[in-house]
């Protein structure tokens, strides 16, 4: 594992900025997490680490090395993104749970 810098990195389509100004210094074996609501640029800022996405301003550095405008096979990262199936199937046991009871009462 290395070092992740982001200095000033910034996001534009048009003039509809997405990432704006974004300075962030994650060490080696340091685990970080983005939150936010649907539309505020996690996913872009994501993308644009892994060189998915290009940078419209600021830096990106990895290991030391400005990776900026480095191609994504060349940066030695990778990008694991969130299914929505995720999300369903926290239901299941709840949805199983309630077939259950409902055959325990009829029987």
């Amino acid at each position: 594992m290395t070092d992740l810098s982001l200095h000033s990195v910034r996001k534009s389509f048009g003039s509809l900025e997405i990432v704006k100004g974004v300075d962030l210094e994650v060490r080696s074996g340091e685990f970080v997490v983005f939150v936010g609501p649907s539309g505020c640029g996690k996913s872009t800022l994501l993308r644009m680490v892994a060189g998915l996405e290009s940078v419209s301003s600021g830096r990106i550095v990895i290991g030391g090395e400005d990776v900026t405008n480095t191609p994504p096979a060349q940066r030695g990262v990778a990008m694991s993104g969130q299914s929505m199936r995720c999300s369903r199937t926290r239901a299941l046991p709840k949805r199983s749970a309630s077939r259950r009871l409902q055959h325990q009462r009829a029987t």
